[in-house]
C-alpha cells in the first residue's frame, strides 16, 4: 500500500497546518482518505463522504 496520505499530511501541516480527513476500518486498522462533501451557505444539501478504493493522489488501488 503507499505512503502518500502520509507524505501529503506531512506536507499539509508544515504548509498549511490542517490534515486530510482519514477514516479507520474497526477490524482491519487500515486507514483512507475520506473526502468530506458539504452544502455551500444556502444551499439545500446534505452532507457526506466519498471512500475511494484508489489512492487520490498516486492511483494506486487500495487493500480490501
Amino acid at each position: 500500500m503507499c505512503d502518500c496520505t502520509t507524505k501529503v499530511n506531512e506536507l499539509l501541516v508544515k504548509e498549511k497546518g490542517c490534515r486530510l480527513g482519514m477514516t479507520t476500518n474497526l477490524t482491519t486498522g487500515k486507514t483512507k482518505v475520506a473526502i468530506q462533501l458539504g452544502p455551500i451557505a444556502g444551499k439545500k444539501m446534505p452532507k457526506f463522504s466519498l471512500f475511494p478504493s484508489y489512492c487520490p493522489f498516486c492511483g494506486e488501488k487500495y487493500e480490501d
